[in-house]
């Protein structure tokens, strides 16, 4: 397995075990020696220093001294001169005195405060001070100060300073050779024996076997501790070797796909699994082909962020549902379990988990759920029709007996009337139950019409109940022409039609292929369904009902619609349409049966019933039969589709890649808008249209307004590049549905899509 799709290496931190420069080319005995020369160093100008503060204090004790015995000297030196006044002898006396090389400066005055002898040398500073006063038996005869300066004893310290250092540097030196050359020589083979091991570790040989030399003590322990911890890697590395080829194993030979992500939205890493499961030849492939995971490999960009905030608030995360591209532009459904990876200090590194292909498995879901309703909707209509047999059965009995005495009770009447009639005449003014015999007469003609139109549609209630429950086995089924079948249907209601509605039109198609049933039935199905489109216009004079046949050659169905102008439906309505006797029209006499019949008499011809329905505008039911020579048609080869006519590369990528293999939806791509009449009667399925235009001129509105007159309950959604061509179109014409201009994003269609009225099936 390559490191690029390895997840076990690929997060691991990265050390550089390279030295630091700096630290390169330090030496142990480099070391020992500089030590050596500090120590031997700090030691010795310690000392040195303390001997120069020594010598400093003496020198200035020994000046202080002099300056003393000097003052002394020169106090009884002058004592006699200053009393006979005696100048030359003092200034004698003076010069004699200032020959000492420490005085500075020296100045003697008279009794008279004169100055007899004065004498300062400038460049010596002054560092010691003394002055006295001369007496001579007891009389003051004069003064003396004096100052001596240090500088010829620091001098002499100096060259003490010099000569301590020069020893220190010569020990230095000293030091510096023979420490260097005596741990080369002594450190050497040791040390060269550790590198070795090092060295040898570096390079991952940790069976490396140590030397048996081992001069020193401070050695051994080290290169006991090195022999461990070889031993102890060298097993480390086989237990992590036969782990890893492990979960290299189920890494690479996982059924379900392993992959790793990035918080910022790039794969880390996948294993082989996934990368087929997106139509990959292989992991790299698809590293190299999402940089953004949230807009390149989920379907909804919000589900990303969606399963992300899941697992930075949870940390887990257990089959999100959800669904993601491939690479031929199909989609698929995946659930995904992921967790959020984080370091020992809680931060977050990286998600990593397993992700599933539920396509199938959410198609056979949805098949076994639609199963599901049949066998329970056949077991309701079952018990449902064991009821309504028998009630049919008991109504049945006493209407039977009431419609047979209606003619009997309308004879009697016939022969009763004029007896009562002359009897009124003769007299008029006679009551019966404060009524006239003339009131009477009339009276009696009303109810015997309304038990007689009671019976009838008791009967009939009758009739369709036993519609409902009947199965047919008398006989097998035949091939049905359904032009032949409208024809005749018509022959009976076509007077009760026209008179109903304002238009009805005819629309069957040339060489229609043969389906197999009962030709009744069919005639049964037309006959409720064009009745309910009756009932459905309230507005008699703007009433349309049309009815027609078509085939569509690519799946070989026949296709029966009766479509009306009427009411229309809600979808809450649409979804139980089909109910036995649910019906909108309970005020109005209806049984809500109609409807509930013809559907399963189009089950029992292998039918599929479809509705389309829009309140306000009307209802259009599309029934598709497998034609003679085939098998039953299955649901799930019938889709509502969204038709797309237009140019746009763009647009159309979108559409094909989101709609193409969705299981509620299917999707039919058109060059020319103008074929559109055509290809729609050819696939009554189609439910949305989508038209894509650059600019939209006064052709494309006529165009757009043909299509909106002529499929009224079809959504229709109308794109253009330039939002000013809404200006060009015509002021009485209605805009279309949905109006859509640059820019949009493709979530707009998704909205559309979902809130359109579509065709159930």
């Amino acid at each position: 397995m390559e490191n690029s799709h390895h997840p076990a290496r690929n997060n691991a931190p990265v050390v550089d075990l390279s030295p630091d420069k700096s630290r390169k080319n330090r030496s142990i005995a480099r070391r020992l020696t500089l030590g050596l020369m500090l120590t031997v160093a700090m030691v010795s100008f310690i000392v040195v220093a303390v001997i120069y503060m020594y010598e400093v204090k003496k020198a200035k004790t020994d000046l202080e001294t002099r300056a003393d015995n000097i003052l002394s000297y020169q106090i009884r030196a002058l004592e006699i001169p200053l009393w006979n006044i005696d100048y030359d002898y003092i200034k004698m006396i003076g010069k004699t005195i200032s020959q000492n090389e420490p005085i500075a400066h020296i100045i003697i005055k008279d009794h008279f405060g004169r100055v007899a002898y004065s004498m300062e040398k400038k460049d010596l500073e002054r560092s010691v001070y003394r002055s006295g006063t001369i007496y001579h038996n007891g009389a003051y005869v004069g003064e003396v100060a004096l100052s001596l300066s240090i500088r010829f004893y620091q001098k002499d310290n100096e060259k003490l300073l010099f000569s301590f250092i020069l020893i220190i540097f010569i020990i230095l030196i000293t030091i510096v050779i023979f420490s260097g050359l005596f741990i080369h020589l002594i450190l050497k083979r040791p040390l060269s024996s550790l590198n070795q091991i090092v060295q040898a570790y570096a390079q991952e040989k940790y069976d490396y076997t140590l030397p048996d030399y081992r001069p020193y003590v401070e050695f051994q322990a080290f290169s006991s501790v090195l022999e461990q911890m070889g031993t102890r890697i060298n097993e480390q590395l086989k237990k992590l070797q036969s782990a890893e080829e492990k979960y290299r194993n189920i890494f690479e030979n996982a059924i379900e796909g392993i992959f790793q992500s990035t918080h910022q939205g790039r794969f880390i890493s996948i294993n082989p699994a996934m990368a087929h499961m997106m139509g990959y030849d292989s992991p790299e492939e698809v590293l190299a082909s999402y940089y953004n995971i949230r807009t390149d490999f989920y379907v909804k960009p919000e589900d990303r962020i969606l399963l992300t905030g899941l697992l930075e608030k949870n940390d887990r995360v257990f089959e999100f549902e959800t669904k993601v591209h491939r690479k031929d532009g199909n989609q698929i459904t995946v659930a995904i379990s992921a967790r959020n990876v984080r370091d020992s200090e809680g931060t977050p590194l990286y998600y990593e988990g397993f992700m599933r292909d539920i396509t199938e498995e959410k198609r056979l879901q949805k098949q076994a759920e639609h199963r599901l309703q049949q066998v329970l909707h056949a077991d309701k209509l079952a018990s449902l029709g064991e009821v309504v047999a028998g009630v049919a059965h008991e109504i049945n009995n006493p209407n039977s007996f009431i419609t047979c005495n209606v003619p009997l009770l309308e004879e009697t009447w016939q022969i009763l009337k004029p007896l009562l009639d002359h009897d009124a005449r003769q007299n008029p003014e006679k009551l019966h139950s404060g009524m006239t015999l003339t009131e009477l007469c009339l009276d009696m003609e009303e109810i015997i019409g309304a038990i007689r139109s009671g019976s009838e549609r008791i009967n009939k209630i009758v009739v369709n109940l036993k519609d409902f429950v009947r199965i047919d086995t008398r006989r097998e089924p035949e091939p049905v022409n359904l032009n032949l079948v409208i024809e005749k249907t018509f022959a009976i209601i076509g007077t009760q039609v026209r008179k109903s509605v304002n238009s009805s039109r005819i629309d069957v198609a040339d060489n229609l292929p043969m389906v197999m049933g009962y030709f009744q039935k069919f005639e049964q199905i037309v006959t409720n369904l064009v009745l309910n489109a009756i009932n459905a216009i309230d507005d008699k004079d703007k009433g349309r009902i049309v009815v027609r046949t078509g085939y569509d050659s690519e799946h070989r169905r026949v296709v029966l619609q009766v479509e009306d102008n009427g009411c229309g439906m809600e979808p809450k309505v649409v979804d139980r349409i089909f109910e036995p006797f649910f019906t909108t029209r309970r005020n109005e006499g209806g049984t809500g049966l109609g409807l509930s019949v013809s559907y399963n008499l189009a089950k029992e011809n292998n039918g599929i019933v479809g509705v389309l329905s829009k309140p306000g505008t009307g209802t259009c039911f599309t029934l598709f039969f497998s034609e003679e020579s085939t098998s039953g048609l299955q649901k799930e080869e019938l889709r509502p589709t969204l038709l797309y006519a237009g140019n746009n590369d763009r647009i159309l990528k979108s559409l094909k890649a989101n709609l193409k293999e969705s299981a509620d939806m299917a999707l039919a791509v058109l060059g020319d808008a103008d074929d559109i009449f055509a290809i729609i009667k050819k696939r009554p399925e189609i439910d949305i249209i989508f038209l894509s235009f650059t600019r939209l001129e006064p052709e494309q509105w006529q165009l757009i307004w043909r299509i909106t007159n002529t499929f009224p309950l079809l959504t229709l959604i109308v794109y253009s590049r330039y939002p000013e061509a809404i200006e060009l179109k015509p002021p009485d014409m209605p805009a279309p549905e949905y109006l859509l201009f640059e820019p949009f994003r493709f979530k707009t269609i998704e909205n559309i899509i979902d809130n359109a009225t579509r065709l159930k099936l």
